[in-house]
């Protein structure tokens, strides 16, 4: 029976200055002694903190021989075979943050603490790494390359690049996050670039394919009296081949005669199509229908072309006008969607017969179809609102119908002409500016009043004023909960949700808690500075209320959250009521907005001493929501 301790020693180090086969087998042996450790999880999770941190270094090391090894051996060994070694490598890392996860956060010692920074990084980056190593079996021929697993492959590298620039900036000279990124945009451009050279042929194909299955069948075919006429010709020009099918046919004389019933009955057919163009010809002329000059040569024709067939003329003018329109299909990128633009447009009522949308000039330089379609359907499908960046890992989506994050909606409201930007809600239509311009002033006139004789930087000020804002619907939360309404009983409600993710957002913000130390020591003081608010909603009831806000993060995590990384506090406003817009009925929007409202508007009179301040305990006095 092997324990992971054991090991500890016997594990070889790998030195600088060995050749490729060397390093190769060094690594391979620490593998093998490793894989010998019998009840691993079990010695890890019953630990006490100071042997857990020695044996999360052994994890760390050996895990990073299996990344090793699997670069090692990426030419020579079964591309299964080298994916399964970061695999081993993840399960690694994943045991050091779950053994970790076991203690309580506020009796958490600060050399574990960093482990747990370390693991969760590294297991991060473990899908990069897989990521990587398929980029580089489909550059070598080694997988087929589709677009699905370009499409994977891609999203994995912008998942990861977006975790660096949001979680991890700050720890530039533990993870060298710079040249990650660099390395990141490489591998995205040499992925993109596959994935281009994967569609260009199915474009084509998909493109040029129909085209010689209409037109080809349609022009070998001819007339039937061309072909009567031919038959006769060759019947006496060629007298071999009228013997050859005498030879074969047992009744010559009754070919001949059935030939001559063809044409007679041909001709018939001819003559009294003639008089069924005469006939509507003079019916058209009885009626006073005129015509235009491009459509004055038209009897010639009919009337040099009479010997031919209708129906094959009809079906050649088709395949001419086909032919002319092919060199505007290429363009496109399949023919179905060529079709349907041009049914789209055929369909279209004039232009000055349309009538103008929202927001649109009356002029005649109107959209296009599609445009206008793609303006309807943004007013109208409800966009997904992105996870919160900081706490959790969540790669971007990969639906490929037509949505839009949280980010594009209001990242787009200045490039609209009009002066706000105007959102469908199933309340109406709405201006997002205006209905919460009245709490953007609210904010900034307590953040005046609660800084006018203190000094402090404008993170100081953001962290305070999102901290107000939490407590406002910390309250409205709370009143949603009690009122009898759609959330009435319900330990969630999305006031709460998004209160807890402004008050761990407070603490990022906070100069004083940049470490991470000090930052789970920042969120212990709000669970304990709001602990009345946050009790009603925790999963399970306990009097600890140093960690009730842990709780709710945990309780929260999946939930839909705005993403409210770097911006300023007046956009963090908007995006929380239009997600509380979003999710609340009108009435419990207007409960909630009316609510943060006045509780603002009374901080701010009880801070400039217009109205007394309430008794409070000791603790309440450090809470800026309850103390001003």
């Amino acid at each position: 029976m092997t324990k992971l301790a054991a090991i500890e020693k016997k594990l070889i180090s790998i030195p600088k200055k060995c050749t490729k086969t060397e390093k190769i087998e060094f690594l391979h042996k620490n593998i093998e002694l490793f894989r010998k450790v019998t009840n691993l999880e079990n010695e890890v999770h019953s630990a006490l903190p100071e042997e857990l941190f020695k044996l999360n270094k052994i994890l760390f090391r050996v895990a990073q021989n299996f990344i090793s090894y699997a670069y090692a051996v990426k030419d020579t060994q079964n591309e299964n075979n080298v994916l399964s070694y970061i695999g081993e490598a993840s399960a690694c890392y994943k045991l050091i943050c779950d053994s970790i996860g076991n203690f309580p956060p506020f009796n958490l010692p600060g050399a574990l603490t960093d482990q747990s920074l370390k693991g969760e990084f590294y297991l991060l980056k473990s899908q990069y790494h897989i990521a990587l190593l398929n980029l580089y079996f489909i550059n070598k021929n080694k997988v087929s390359a589709s677009e699905e697993s370009l499409n994977n492959i891609i999203q994995t590298l912008e998942a990861f690049k977006f975790e660096l620039e949001e979680r991890y900036r700050k720890f530039e000279k533990q993870f060298k996050t710079k040249a990650l990124l660099k390395q990141i945009e490489k591998a995205l451009i040499n992925a993109k670039g596959l994935l281009a050279r994967q569609q260009l042929p199915q474009t084509d194909s998909s493109a040029e394919s129909p085209r010689p299955n209409l037109s080809l069948p349609l022009k070998k075919r001819k007339p039937v009296q061309d072909e009567a006429s031919c038959s006769t010709s060759s019947t006496k020009t060629n007298p071999s081949a009228s013997k050859s099918e005498k030879s074969k046919k047992p009744a010559p004389s009754s070919s001949k005669s059935e030939t001559k019933q063809n044409s007679k009955k041909n001709s018939k057919q001819v003559n009294t199509k003639r008089k069924r163009v005469r006939k509507e010809k003079a019916s058209e002329q009885n009626k006073g229908l005129t015509h235009s000059k491009s459509s004055k040569p038209e009897p010639k024709q009919l009337s040099q072309e009479t010997s031919k067939p209708v129906r094959a003329k009809r079906r050649r003018i088709i395949i001419e006008k086909d032919e002319a329109s092919q060199t505007e299909l290429n363009t496109d990128t399949s023919l179905l969607q060529a079709l349907a633009t041009d049914a789209a447009n055929a369909a279209r009522l004039p232009v000055a017969a349309e009538a103008p949308m929202l927001g649109q000039s009356t002029t005649f330089d109107a959209p296009t179809y599609a445009e206008q379609e793609a303006t309807v359907l943004q007013q109208f499908v409800a966009p997904p609102i992105e996870e919160m960046a900081s706490t959790s890992y969540l790669p971007p989506t990969t639906s490929t119908s037509l949505s839009f994050s949280i980010e594009q909606r209001v990242a787009s409201e200045p490039t609209i002409t009009t002066p706000a930007t105007t959102v469908n809600s199933p309340q109406g239509f709405w201006t997002v500016s205006t209905r919460t311009q009245d709490l953007k002033e609210a904010l900034q006139a307590w953040e005046a009043a609660y800084f006018k004789n203190k000094e402090a930087g404008a993170s100081a000020k953001k962290s305070c004023a999102l901290e107000k804002l939490a407590h406002a619907l910390l309250l409205e939360a709370g009143e949603l909960q009690k009122n009898n309404g759609d959330w009435s009983g319900l330990n969630t409600n999305p006031a709460i949700i998004i209160a807890v993710h402004l008050l761990v957002k407070s603490a990022e913000a906070n100069p004083s808690y940049q470490s991470e130390t000090g930052f789970a020591l920042g969120l212990q003081n709000l669970s304990k500075r709001y602990a009345a608010q946050l009790k009603p909603f925790l999963p399970t009831s306990h009097d600890k209320n140093e960690i009730y806000l842990f709780d709710l993060i945990n309780e929260f995590w999946n939930e839909e959250k705005p993403n409210l990384h770097a911006i300023s506090v007046a956009q963090i406003t908007e995006r929380v009521f239009l997600q509380l817009n979003d999710y609340l009925t009108e009435t419990d929007y207007q409960s909630v907005h009316n609510g943060c409202l006045n509780s603002i508007k009374q901080a701010t009179k009880r801070k400039n001493g217009e109205i007394m301040q309430p008794q409070s305990t000791s603790e309440e006095q450090e809470s800026i929501g309850l103390n001003v």
